[in-house]
């Protein structure tokens, strides 16, 4: 059945089962005991106790509970026996009304509000938002402060995921949502820009933008950096372009909020990101040379640049092999194959005609595209083989 009470406040005080109920008005102080419930739709607020004995329908793109004002202290939401499997909605008129009540799932209570730390998926799948919608910054990924495996770092299958307590929405034909910045420590505290080099879209749960790094073969991001992800701004509103999607003509936008910021794990000397320190590392380098980095491997030093020092970085810790860390205690070496190293790329340079490294370089810088190509496939080839 559905239940409807238009233009005043409902004082509930009576047990029910109800496809809707629609209130034009708020629900002032009591309680009510609802044993099944398709949706509650209230104008105004939410000042009585209502506990929900069933699941609420849908999935978390669904709205079952929509209050149009605040969820007064006075007022709470319990719900038990499956969790909370859909989306609850708090100042869905974009009103400047708050989240005060309490709301308890399956005897667990949401706290702080509304910056709750309880991630969706041990709740049921679905959210308490109040608008404006924040970012659940526990429950995305990577989390924020998290230190990230190198071999579990976020690629274009894996995406970085950047979830809020609502759904949220942003014209795919319009600029990005966010800006991605990276920094390491030999950048000295710089950050390089690299939203460039992202591809954004909602998820199919609403509450989700997925940050895609566009690399080929669905590589790792490299290692060695701390990543920033923080709202991007409209140049001419001044406005987040995130927005909250409370209904295609009423989308104001997300609240503001800190930068999320993870680490991803160093391998000393590793300009390919494949976890070790070989011969692929200089040709890494020399494939990226001098351009502008854009998630580009061959950055074996992390100062944001790709040259001749790279080289020097590769070469000083050729042997490491970070891929052996957790069977060997940390080992791996580093360094310990330099001479070898040193003797080989001697003997490469030798046959090419070049004295030294040096001399490679000076031509390598001064060729064009063509040339540089030819001089890193004879190098790869004089070095075992390879590419």
């Amino acid at each position: 059945m559905v239940f409807a009470e238009i233009g005043r406040k409902l004082q509930p005080g009576y047990m029910s089962s109800m496809g809707s109920l629609l209130v034009a008005g708020g629900i002032d102080g009591g309680g009510m005991w609802v044993n099944s419930l398709g949706s509650m739709m209230l104008g105004g607020d939410l000042g009585g106790t209502v506990q929900i004995v069933s699941a609420l329908p849908g999935g978390p793109n669904d709205v079952p509970i929509r209050i149009g004002g605040s969820l007064l202290t006075t007022g709470s939401i319990a719900l038990s026996v499956s969790g909370l499997t859909s989306q609850t909605i708090v100042n869905a008129n974009d009103s400047n009304e708050s989240w005060q009540g309490a709301v308890t799932v399956n005897g667990v209570s949401l706290v702080p509000v509304p910056d709750y730390d309880e991630a969706s998926a041990i709740l049921g799948g679905g959210a308490v938002g109040e608008v404006p919608f924040r970012l659940h910054s526990s429950n995305c990924w990577p989390f924020a402060g998290e230190a990230v495996a190198r071999d579990s770092a976020p690629t274009t299958s894996n995406p970085i995921k950047m979830r809020h307590y609502g759904p949220v929405w942003f014209d795919p034909a319009g600029p990005k949502p966010f800006k991605v910045m990276r920094s390491a420590p030999m950048l000295a505290g710089g950050w390089s820009d690299e939203t460039d080099c992202f591809s954004m879209s909602i998820d199919s749960n609403k509450t989700i933008v997925n940050l895609y790094p566009n690399l080929p073969n669905d590589a790792l991001i490299q290692g060695g950096f701390t990543y920033s992800v923080t709202l991007a701004v409209d140049d001419n509103t001044g406005e987040n372009i995130l927005r909250c999607d409370l209904a295609e003509t009423l989308r104001p936008e997300v609240a503001d909020y800190a930068a999320l910021s993870f680490d991803v794990d160093e391998c000393i000397g590793d300009a390919d990101n494949d976890g070790d320190v070989d011969f692929d590392d200089t040709l890494s380098v020399l494939a990226n040379w001098g351009s502008p980095l854009c998630l580009k491997y061959g950055d074996a030093d992390r100062n944001g640049l790709v040259n001749y020092d790279d080289i020097l970085r590769v070469l000083a810790n050729f042997g490491h092999d970070c891929t052996m860390i957790e069977l060997a205690g940390g080992g791996g070496g580093g360094g310990g194959g330099m001479e070898e190293a040193a003797q080989a790329l001697a003997g490469a340079l030798e046959a090419m005609g070049f004295e030294s490294l040096e001399n490679f370089f000076a031509a390598f810088e001064s060729a064009d595209k063509a040339t540089r190509d030819e001089m890193m496939q004879t190098l790869g080839e004089l070095l075992g083989g390879k590419k």
